[in-house]
């Protein structure tokens, strides 16, 4: 009987732990209509926007183009762009005649991010959403990296004043 216990407390902690950075369907309003997020998207004025999506779909949708750049790409044939917004900075690269999101750069709390963690959250709401002992963490980032993507939380005296997510390099 504690065996069955035990198996079912393990099972639930396993699970809630798998849960981590769950994707709520359901916002603030209680709209319960609203695309649900990944740990690799964010969404802006509605959008969502994700890494390797293909910056033409969105960039129309992001508000006024602040500042733009580009420079020749050191990993891909073609020149990688950077596209500034009030809320936002995109770093495409190209790839097969197109431009694909390299990595999103949040710089306002109007972006949600597919973890819930915004501009202005303190290190606490970091730590609530990943395992420290997963993370890379620095007095100014806190940084946590899977196979296929990273999310840095960049922190000036325990607070969140800017978010990266990015593509890890192949």
């Amino acid at each position: 009987m504690k065996t069955r216990i035990l198996t079912v407390v393990l099972m639930l902690v396993f699970g809630l732990g798998l849960a981590g950075c769950g994707n709520n369907t359901q916002d603030a309003g209680g709209d319960k209509n609203v695309e649900s997020l990944k740990s690799n998207q964010i969404r802006i004025e509605g959008v969502v926007v994700a890494l390797d999506d293909s910056i033409d779909v969105i960039k129309d949708k992001l508000g006024e183009l602040l500042e733009y750049s580009e420079s020749k790409s050191c990993m891909y044939e073609g020149f990688d762009k950077v596209y500034t917004y009030s809320d936002v900075k995109i770093i495409t690269y190209p790839k097969d005649g197109g431009e694909y999101i390299n990595s999103i750069t949040v710089l306002s709390n109007n972006v949600e991010t597919g973890c819930g963690i915004l501009i202005g959250d303190t290190t606490d709401a970091i730590k609530g959403k990943y395992a420290e002992d997963k993370m890379v963490i620095t007095k100014s980032c806190y940084m946590y990296e899977t196979d296929d993507f990273g999310i840095a939380f960049y922190v000036e005296s325990d607070t969140v004043v800017e978010i990266e997510i990015y593509t890890m390099a192949e």
